[in-house]
């Protein structure tokens, strides 16, 4: 071998097997090792074939140890070689045609057919018979008309009298003869037709006689014989969906690591060499190969925290799982890993039906034309909030979607105009504006973002609720009824099909650490327990180490792992009611995590006393921290929101140049529950941003500034003597909160009045 000719060796990564894979929430760490590749002395180009071909070049990384120094490192995407049948073995599709034998025809199953037969073999015998009486009878009219035919040939005068008298003698005898055989074959086919009809209908009794006998004997190995055939045709479609999803991860193009290394660099001959007493040939051998670690990170594998949660409102406790939903999109096996899951990783996203956020209402005046005195209109864009405009115009789209449902999926903002042509011209202008910013809003923001600008905004705002319980009144006594102890949920109940995710079990073996057998089958319950994952913790980042070494495999499906069974001690429960968004009252639970464990963003299937609410999405939690569920829509708790209501106190000269208006809006809740609830309501008012612009809360009293605080004091007159007691705070951002505990069957009604001084000349502009 010449020095500029380099020792080539190729690895294939199919039968390769894998040291470690650690999966995050959005991507995962492989690690391969490559045992005793073969090496010569100078330059040596190692190609590793069969990198899936989405695997981020920039992050492959390669390691190792012999006697060699790598002096280069490339990566390459080229055409796929390996058969399919090679990558991804047993999916070969077998043929609809099996081989199942057919039932054969001459079969009886036991069943005599002796007098059938003996009725055929008469029958066949009349047929050969009527058949040679009817070849008779045709040999006879040829000849009748054979005699015929030649008596027409002769002419009177070219034939003797004797002559002539002889053939006539001779045909008179003949005609006779054959007459009476002509006769005898009509009298013949006659009979044995009448005969044949009745063997005929005899073999037809008893063909259908024998047919229904052998049916009946032949039923259990028929039912036998389509019972294979169905297990086969469904074992055949369950091949070929596996090698329709194989053929999904099979790539038509991989990727390709060429290392360049100059082998013995460290152990070139020298004159220091020479006396040495180890053969030369036992040293190449010895040192003449080499072991690689690769590592690379590919986007088409990660995993999922999901959740299932047990609450119950008689204990006010719970029980929850945590579990690990993980997969391989890639192209690669990975054989015989060491499986970890890692939270290093802290992007997450999730979707669901969410608690209405409130954000701040800003206002703020603008001159008019005209210096006369404002007109109502000047107060209009201070009844509603923007976003309450907008939240309304969404969900009346909704509901015009809904209705029609035989007409176009899509409504047009004029169409929803018309339908609302008969409000004033104020909340049409309000629409219009509310719509094309909706329009703007959708097209021009991420919604990324948005789920993470609204997660900030809503935290702060649940936040503001907690740090105001501590003025909530007493929970009532009787605020649930007694329930039966809801059933254990099983722990995989959140796999629903809705989103179509399906579990697949992943190939495992286990080493040493097996759960044995006796120890469960000792246990009193005699229940499964699931197999623990250790956990470490390395600065901001946990990792869950999967027991045994697991195969996984390209798959569609979802695999599940349980990482924790936790127990939730305290779970208190309210309801949040942002009526001016909404008129409904949220099932809120605040649970208590006092495990050890952090639970990340993730989806969570929710049990409520022994019924599935559904699916949900976890926010995440610190250890011994607190965190909130929405449960949904309490129907139990009937929300109503009466419309805005705007009107001049004075204006003009006489009130020093200034405008004065007041707005009402009032909110009026039933509870419909056999129990007393306690209820968390917000509304707010308009933040001024100019100094012109003055807002003042008139109802409830006391509410003067932020952080001031009173007992809710309800007209007697409009609510019934024993309703509950509650207490009203004013928040930041001209948030109002009504803190209540409402006794069973109770309504109550709750006013916000405040009132808006401004300039004379001018009009609220909302600011968004």
């Amino acid at each position: 071998m010449t020095a500029d000719t380099a020792h080539t060796v190729e690895v294939s990564l199919v039968d390769t097997p894998t040291t470690s894979v650690t999966l995050g929430p959005e991507r995962a760490t492989i690690v391969r090792e490559i045992l005793g590749i073969p090496i010569k002395p100078g330059p040596n180009e190692i190609i590793i074939y069969g990198v899936d071909p989405q695997v981020n070049p920039d992050s492959i990384r390669v390691s190792g140890q012999g006697p060699g120094t790598i002096t280069d490192i490339q990566t390459a995407t080229v055409t796929q070689r390996s058969p399919f049948e090679e990558l991804f073995p047993g999916c070969e599709v077998e043929s609809e045609d099996n081989d199942i034998d057919e039932e054969d025809p001459d079969d009886d199953f036991g069943v005599d057919r002796s007098d059938l037969s003996n009725a055929e073999k008469e029958l066949k015998g009349l047929d050969f018979d009527l058949a040679a009486a009817e070849r008779e009878r045709q040999t006879v009219k040829k000849s009748l008309e054979v005699l015929d035919g030649y008596g027409k040939t002769i002419k009177a005068g070219d034939v003797p009298v004797a002559k002539l008298e002889e053939y006539l003698h001779t045909y008179q005898r003949q005609v006779s003869t054959l007459g009476d055989v002509m006769y005898n074959c009509d009298n013949k086919i006659a009979d044995i037709s009448e005969k044949r009809k009745k063997v005929s209908g005899k073999v037809n009794k008893l063909a259908a006689a024998f047919k229904r006998a052998r049916d009946a004997a032949a039923k259990p190995e028929r039912e036998n014989r389509k019972r294979k055939l169905h297990d086969h045709r469904i074992v055949v479609a369950e091949k070929r969906r596996r090698r329709d999803d194989h053929l999904k991860f099979y790539p038509q193009q991989v990727g390709v690591v060429t290392l360049f290394l100059d082998g013995f660099s460290n152990l070139a001959p020298s004159s220091s060499r020479h006396n040495s007493t180890i053969p030369t040939t036992d040293a190449l051998e010895r040192i003449g190969k080499i072991d690689l670690s690769l590592t690379y990170v590919t986007k088409k594998a990660a995993w999922l925290p999901c959740y299932e949660f047990n609450l119950t409102t008689l204990t006010s406790s719970g029980k929850g799982v945590y579990l690990a939903e993980y997969h391989n999109s890639s192209s690669e096996v990975w054989r015989e890993a060491k499986l970890t899951l890692s939270t290093s990783e802290t992007s997450f996203g999730g979707v669901g039906e969410k608690l209405p956020l409130l954000k701040a209402w800003h206002v703020n005046l603008l001159k008019e034309k005209s210096e006369e005195s404002s007109s109502l209109d000047s107060w209009s864009k201070g009844l509603e909030n923007p976003a309450e405009i907008s939240t309304r115009v969404a969900l009346e789209r909704a509901a015009f979607l809904k209705q029609n449902t035989n007409t176009s999926l899509t409504l047009s903002p004029n169409l929803l105009m018309h339908k609302m042509s008969n409000q004033p011209e104020h909340q049409r202008q309000a629409l219009q504006q509310a719509l094309q910013q909706q329009q703007q809003y959708q097209r021009q923001i991420q919604m990324q973002r948005m789920q993470q600008q609204q997660q900030q905004q809503q935290q702060a705002q649940l936040t503001n609720i907690a740090v105001s319980q501590r003025m909530l009144p007493p929970r009532p006594t009787s605020a649930t009824a007694p329930v039966s102890p809801p059933p254990v949920p099983a722990p995989a109940m959140s796999g629903s099909t809705q989103g179509g995710r399906a579990i697949e079990e992943d190939d495992i073996t286990i080493d040493g650490d097996s759960i044995d057998p006796a120890t469960i089958l000792s246990d009193a319950s005699n229940a499964l327990t699931f197999q623990e994952s250790s956990r470490h913790g390395y600065g901001l980042t946990t990792s869950y180490d999967i027991p045994g070494r697991r195969t996984l495999r390209p798959s569609p499906l979802k695999r599940r792992r349980v990482i924790a069974e936790l127990d939730f001690p305290k779970v208190e429960y309210s309801h949040v009611i942002i009526p001016k968004l909404r008129p409904a009252a949220f099932l809120r639970a605040k649970i208590f995590n006092t495990s050890s464990l952090a639970l990340l963003r993730g989806q969570v299937g929710v049990t409520l006393d022994g019924t599935f609410m559904g699916m949900a999405v976890l926010a995440g939690s610190r250890p011994n921290t607190t965190l909130s569920l929405s449960l949904g829509v309490d129907p139990g708790i009937q929300v109503s929101y009466t419309k805005p209501s705007v009107r001049r106190v004075s204006g003009g000269f006489f009130a020093g140049g200034l405008e004065t208006a007041i707005f009402t809006r009032s909110c009026r809740i039933t509870n419909t529950k056999s129990t007393a609830v306690s209820l968390v309501l917000l509304d707010q008012v308009p933040v001024s941003e100019n100094e012109g612009l003055q807002v003042n809360v008139l109802e409830p009293k006391g509410l003067d500034k932020e952080g001031d605080s009173a007992i809710v004091a309800l007209d007697s007159s409009a609510v019934k003597e024993g309703w509950g007691s509650g207490r009203v705070s004013r928040l930041k951002a001209g948030e109002i909160m009504w803190q209540l505990a409402v006794e069973k069957g109770m309504e109550v009604k709750l006013t916000l009045e405040y009132e808006a001084k401004m300039p004379t000349g001018h009009q609220i502009i909302g600011v968004y």
